[in-house]
């Protein structure tokens, strides 16, 4: 039953909104108890008015609570209560139970509720809605539908509320901005954890994500985010970025992940201070935007500039690094333990940077350059790999290798098989073939050394005269005639 006054102050509001002259008469904000002074949730909603708070006290309440053109209201649990999957008829006469649904509104926080067992439509959902804060809320066991939807709504914040259970996305953003997902636990999900799609001006931290069977974060389009302070375990893939998205990570951890680490199909990519352990695909793979991007006058492929920084890379079941984008600038990352793959890979691109980066232990080749030009490998390491220290392939040119050092690969220190290269100040120890393999023509080798191979320290397949070599130190050389 809703209180006279209440019907009053709506009354009075009406009328002041037609003539200004009586907007004082308008009540001073209340708090509405439930169920005190209303028997169901819904009640308090539909009699608040702006700046009224309605206080839920601890007990079971059904659901679907509908909050629609509302401006301003609280709705504060007490004792946690607990708000139950509800019917509501839909358009197609087929009914859903739905948690909490917050639509066409405005200045809406909603805060301490445990929301469990929806069907078909989401625990919570956030509409067309601006200035939204959702707080110390609790979601399980959402079917078919998402533990917590926002679309088509701006300046929204998801602080500490925990997502369980359910076979759908976790937290799903779509078509909004200026969101804040803070301090938010999801585990044992059946699909996404945290999805993106189409939205910009993102901020995710100090999040944890456990066991979500799909991807730990999902970015489709949109514009910048930022995802920082968080850990990611027992996931099916860490992070998924693809089309227009401008992604910036920092001091992520992942851990115990099925498939990749970090996926990126998108724009700009930022990735400082990260962790990297057990992962059974590749840790980070880098690859063009899948999304429309604008093409040069030249006609080559456009890349928006990639940024990968303090990382380190542990027991990885593929490559460790596989960079497909364009002018990367890859600084101070360690891979170790990959049990087949390569440390490093480079493919198809131009101008790529790496520096002070190691690979530790890897079963293929540390780092592999096919088909790479203008790009550098400085001041880095490799250290026990099963394949190359450092591959170049033949389609490779312009390249510069300086002070690499390489010791006990499986087969070459360094095979350089392209032409038009510099390599300064290299060295190579215990290489199980030869130390340095030279197959290129017209590249330039200085102050580098080698010894200890199990073949020789350089062997120059190119002929006399094809490549330059100037105050090297090898201990056994072979330069074959043309």
């Amino acid at each position: 039953m809703i209180p006279f006054h209440r019907l009053l102050g709506s009354l009075l509001v009406t009328i002041a909104t037609a003539a200004p002259a009586l907007a004082a008469a308008a009540p001073a904000p209340e708090t509405l108890r439930v169920p005190q002074d209303f028997d169901t949730i819904q009640q308090a909603v539909d009699a608040a008015l702006p700046g009224d708070e309605v206080l839920v006290s601890k007990g079971v309440y059904p659901g679907h609570v509908l909050i629609l053109n509302h401006n301003d209201i609280s709705l504060r649990g007490k004792g946690r209560p607990v708000v139950l999957g509800g019917t509501l008829p839909t358009d197609g006469e087929e009914e859903v139970d739905g948690g909490i649904r917050i639509q066409s509104s405005n200045g809406i926080s909603v805060k301490g509720f445990v929301v469990r067992d929806t069907l078909g439509d989401n625990g919570v959902s956030v509409s067309s809605s601006n200035d939204v804060r959702l707080t110390g809320i609790v979601v399980e066991n959402t079917i078919d539908r998402d533990g917590v939807g926002v679309a088509s709504s701006n300046d929204v914040i998801i602080d500490r509320v925990r997502v369980t259970g359910g076979n759908d996305d976790s937290i799903e953003l779509s078509s909004s901005n200026n969101v804040l997902i803070t301090r938010c636990v999801i585990d044992d999900v059946g699909h996404d954890g945290i999805h993106l799609a189409s939205s910009s001006d993102v901020l995710v931290e100090r999040c944890k994500l456990y066991e979500v069977a799909g991807k730990a974060f999902h970015i489709s389009g949109g514009g910048s985010t930022r995802i920082e302070r968080s850990k990611i375990s027992r996931s099916g893939t860490g992070l998924d970025s693809s089309g227009n998205a401008d992604v910036d990570v920092y001091k992520l951890r992942f851990d115990r992940i099925e498939g990749d680490g970090i996926l990126h199909r998108g724009r700009e990519l930022t990735v400082d201070t990260v962790t990297f352990k057990r992962i059974d695909g590749v840790a980070m793979e880098i690859e063009p935007s899948a999304g429309p991007a604008p093409e040069p006058e030249d006609g080559a492929p456009i890349d928006g500039p990639v940024s990968i920084n303090k990382v380190r890379i542990n027991t990885i079941g593929h490559d460790g690094v596989l960079m497909l984008a364009h002018g990367a600038q890859v600084t101070d990352v360690v891979v170790k333990n990959v049990a087949d793959d390569d440390g490093f890979v480079v493919s198809d691109r131009d101008g790529v940077d790496f520096e002070r980066c190691k690979a530790v232990s890897v079963g293929g080749t540390g780092f592999s350059f096919d088909n790479v030009t203008n790009s550098s490998l400085r001041n880095s390491r490799v250290v026990k790999a099963g394949g190359h220290g450092v591959d170049e392939s033949h389609e490779s040119s312009g390249n510069t290798f300086e002070n690499v050092r390489v010791i006990a690969p499986g087969n070459h220190g360094f095979r350089a098989a392209g032409s038009g290269d510099t390599y300064v100040g290299n060295y190579a120890r215990k290489a199980g073939a030869a130390g340095f393999f030279v197959g290129g023509a017209g590249n330039s080798f200085t102050l580098n050394r080698a010894n200890g191979s199990g073949d020789v320290d350089l062997r120059d397949t190119a002929g006399q005269g094809a490549n330059e070599y100037v105050d090297n130190t090898f201990g056994t050389e072979v330069i074959e005639d043309d």
